[in-house]
């Protein structure tokens, strides 16, 4: 598995590839709970339950494995386990509910959005607040255009007139 996390400053203060045997030049890692983030823990979660393999002659209930065999692959295939789904941490989503979900004409929190969903999700947010935003005009254009043809007018029958009138004329 391939961590990228930031070198302390003393160690140039870049990008590096995450190795156990080297990991006190990485910044952060003092405080356990905050090193990873939500997403990274749940990709070495991941990674782990998929690296886990059978023994010799390993069975589990009616499931048999060769040596060396993936569990959860074999599991998924057989339907004994439907999906692997990530359990949430309850304390940061209501920080993302009180400062996104309930907050409509706020900018969108997008690197919390970032550090807990993933890069995908936080662009696929921002995409979605940019059209939101830029579509905005065309509607209020569009609204006004709508009002005004709901509102009865005089001009439309004097152009209505003058189309008859026009009429007569040709014929």
């Amino acid at each position: 598995m391939r961590l990228v996390k930031r070198t302390k400053a003393e160690y140039g203060g870049g990008l590096r590839e995450l190795s156990h045997n080297e990991i006190a030049i990485f910044q952060g890692v003092e405080d356990g709970g905050t090193f990873f983030t939500t997403l990274e823990r749940q990709s070495i979660v991941l990674h782990i339950l998929h690296s886990l393999r059978a023994t010799h002659e390993e069975s589990i209930e009616a499931t048999s494995f060769r040596e060396g065999q993936a569990i959860i692959p074999k599991f998924e295939s057989e339907g004994t386990i439907h999906g692997i789904l990530p359990l949430h941490d309850y304390k940061k989503l209501e920080v993302l509910r009180a400062t996104w979900v309930q907050t409509f004409f706020k900018y969108q929190p997008i690197e919390a959005i970032e550090q807990y969903f993933g890069s995908k999700i936080a662009i696929y947010f921002a995409w979605l607040g940019h059209y939101t935003t830029a579509l905005t005009i065309p509607a209020v254009i569009g609204l006004i255009f709508w009002v005004r043809s709901m509102i009865p007018s005089t001009s439309i029958i004097w152009v209505h007139s003058i189309h008859l009138e026009y009429l007569e004329f040709i014929s």
